[in-house]
């Protein structure tokens, strides 16, 4: 596989960072996920929009401009041949100067997953809606990597987290959503979460479906009543859930989330799109 780094096209395992930079030694860093299929990377504007925001409150210049990195993300697909996968955009700051990495990878998400649903539990740490990293897609990554680590020795496929106000925030690595009585519910970005590009896609689609949707601060008791729980991220976008805990769910029923991810696939995924 190759691997772009700081615009040069190389093999991925030679492209080295140095053991001394911010990057490596603090997680001085951000990055961004993007999935790519049928050859083409989603939501790459989007993206890339987040990724300048990102720069900005953290003081990094910009590397490329839009039409660059557009530019990198094509090369780099088109040298690995990459059909379907992800494509991850890392930027890190050494001493005085930054180094920037695209490298790509398969997808982990079969499309049988989809049928099974995932299976939750909720996270021992609380996100803390105060701080500036907790919207910012930063490399400091480590409490989500413990948390869904831990919730995989259970048998879980991603945790939960609470809000140090005791609300409802997101996923280790994703936006949740729940259904109750045909409402969708989806906490708000104040109670401490990444503002997640599919999440923002998938409100879209529930505004342009004239389904309801309350945004706000909800407790763990709300998520526990709903009829419907489903996941959203870049890589496997909308994702159902059939377990939180000793709770099930017939995704056969899940009829709004099963909705969403055909009104999904029909206008970002099908023919068309």
């Amino acid at each position: 596989m190759y691997a772009l780094f700081n615009g040069e096209l190389i093999w991925a395992d030679q492209a080295l960072i140095s053991a001394a930079a911010e990057g490596c030694a603090y997680g001085f860093g951000i990055f961004e996920t993007l999935k790519v299929a049928g050859g083409r990377a989603f939501f790459v504007e989007e993206h890339c929009r987040r990724f300048s925001r990102s720069c900005k409150e953290l003081a990094m210049p910009l590397p490329l401009d839009f039409e660059s990195m557009r530019g990198a993300i094509g090369m780099l697909i088109l040298a690995n041949g990459l059909g379907r996968g992800t494509l991850k955009i890392l930027y890190t700051k050494d001493h005085k100067k930054f180094d920037l990495l695209l490298t790509t990878k398969e997808n982990p998400y079969p499309e049988a997953i989809y049928d099974q649903g995932f299976r939750i539990c909720m996270a021992s740490a609380k996100r803390n809606p105060y701080a500036k990293l907790t919207y910012i897609k930063s490399s400091n990554y480590m409490e989500n990597l413990l948390e869904k680590e831990q919730a995989a020795v259970k048998g879980f496929d991603e945790a939960i987290f609470l809000n140090t106000d005791g609300y409802l925030s997101e996923g280790a690595c994703t936006n949740l959503f729940f259904v109750k009585e045909g409402i969708v519910f989806t906490p708000s970005i104040a109670c401490g979460l990444l503002p997640g590009i599919l999440r923002e896609k998938v409100i879209g689609l529930i505004h342009r479906s004239s389904l309801r949707l309350e945004t706000g601060q909800f407790r763990e008791d709300d998520l526990w009543e709903s009829d419907e729980v489903f996941l959203t991220n870049s890589r496997m976008e909308i994702m159902p859930v059939a377990e939180i805990h000793t709770k099930s769910y017939d995704l056969e029923e899940n009829r709004i989330t099963r909705r969403l991810r055909k009104e999904f696939y029909h206008a970002y995924c099908g023919p068309g799109s």
